[in-house]
């Protein structure tokens, strides 16, 4: 099992952006985690932001600016592309789980 970051930065224009802390990411780049494996975000931006999803086990976390978000998400049940989104302002992202 592996544990995996991923930044939330501005992305210039009033929304953010979401980029595995993975060697060569690009913002917007999926995340590819296995069975088991653990992800964190951090929030690189100045403002408070909100992920959510409607998966299993859901997403649901405030992350403060500067901040991490502050639980574990487990990645479980693969292969399948975990959705979920920042709500304000609205960007959605995908771990995909292989």
């Amino acid at each position: 099992m592996a544990s995996w970051r991923i930044e939330i930065l501005d992305d210039g224009v009033g929304g953010v952006a979401f980029r595995p802390f993975v060697p060569g990411s690009q913002p917007g780049d999926r995340l590819r985690a296995g069975d088991g494996d653990t992800v964190v975000w951090t929030n690189r931006t100045n403002r408070d932001l909100t992920l959510v999803s409607t998966d299993d086990p859901a997403i649901n976390q405030s992350i403060e600016a500067g901040g991490s978000s502050p639980h574990l998400y487990v990645v479980s049940g693969s292969p399948r592309d975990i959705v979920y989104a920042c709500i304000a302002p609205r960007q959605d992202h995908v771990v995909q789980a292989r």
